[in-house]
């Protein structure tokens, strides 16, 4: 990790940042889950989700529809404002 962070820095070129970091990855690192020993494990070892999502290894559901909040009417002393109009 400290290579790859010291060939971005290193890098001078024009490139934004996040071209950097794909243009300076050294060969040895790669895209997958261990254990503390070193042993390859699944997605679904690695994060808990049958599916590869970390979001559905949080519990989350499989649909994106709800990501924050909902509205809900405004509601003045326990009346919902559409009653009161």
């Amino acid at each position: 990790m400290d290579a790859w962070i010291a060939a971005i820095k290193a890098d001078k070129s024009d490139l934004a940042t996040a071209q950097k970091v794909i243009r300076n990855r050294p060969s040895s690192a790669n895209d997958k889950c261990n254990n503390a020993d070193g042993t390859g494990l699944t997605m679904e070892q690695c994060t808990g989700a049958a599916d590869a999502s970390v979001r559905r290894g949080a519990g989350r559901p499989f649909t994106d529809d709800i990501v924050e909040c909902a509205l809900k009417p405004l509601v003045r002393g326990g009346t919902p404002l559409a009653a009161v109009q």
